[in-house]
């Protein structure tokens, strides 16, 4: 008898559905590049590591970095500029075996455009 490998959920919140997650205390992975945290700062808390580098290739060591952070068995939240990157990253880190796995939709713009705190690099 074979058994289907489970796969974890993909869900995708708001900038206030993050503030409530963030005051949860769930792990958040900036997933842009060292220029796009200089640009714009970043969430606080949030760990910085780079999915895909400037030429589109994901960075080798993704999956490695995020694992240090954290644990399948735990929600983690994924932000991007716009929400597109982290689509894919919240997708390959479910196949893996991230049982919650949240993708916040309009990334660090719609965060700023609401207000929301930065902190500058």
């Amino acid at each position: 008898m074979k058994f289907a490998i489970q796969q974890g959920s993909v869900s995708n919140i708001s900038n206030d559905e993050l503030q409530a997650l963030l005051d949860k205390k769930v792990t958040l992975i900036d997933i842009r590049l060292p220029e796009e945290w200089q640009q714009t700062g970043i969430v606080a808390d949030s760990h910085r590591i780079t999915l895909f580098q400037k030429d589109g290739s994901v960075t080798p060591d993704f999956l490695a970095k995020v694992q240090k952070v954290a644990a399948p068995d735990k929600p983690v939240a994924l932000i991007c500029r716009t929400g597109n990157r982290t689509r894919a990253g919240a997708e390959m880190l479910a196949q893996v075996g991230y049982k919650q796995v949240y993708n916040v939709t309009h990334g660090i713009t719609g965060w700023i455009k609401a207000d929301k705190p930065v902190v500058r690099q």
